[in-house]
């Protein structure tokens, strides 16, 4: 039995995709070394993963997730605001972008 569901968010489209934690709680950065197969496999087609019911020990933590997605995150400079917030996953040097939210 899998740890994780994957499921579309919305029935009868496939953007975004909803992966959720079967457990309620599961730390999202130790899980994502059973979640990258199904990542990587679907981001292409779905465009955008919302993950559900997993848990992030604050901003840290975050930052950690979302590196390890791509290119190094942007930091905060003159008033801008940082690109990261959408995410835009780069993978083997395409230019699609995929997006990922945290809900």
């Amino acid at each position: 039995m899998s740890a994780f569901s994957v499921q579309p968010l919305i029935e009868g489209r496939t953007l975004p995709l909803l992966l959720k934690a079967e457990a309620a709680g599961q730390p999202l950065g130790k899980a994502l070394p059973m979640l990258r197969e199904t990542i990587d496999r679907h981001l292409p087609d779905c465009g955008g993963i919302v993950f559900r019911d997993f848990s992030l020990d604050g901003p840290d933590a975050f930052r950690a997730f979302a590196a390890d997605f791509g290119p190094p995150l942007l930091t905060y400079e003159f008033g801008s605001t940082p690109i990261w917030l959408s995410m835009p996953i780069l993978r083997d040097g395409r230019s699609d972008f995929g997006q990922v939210k945290l809900t």
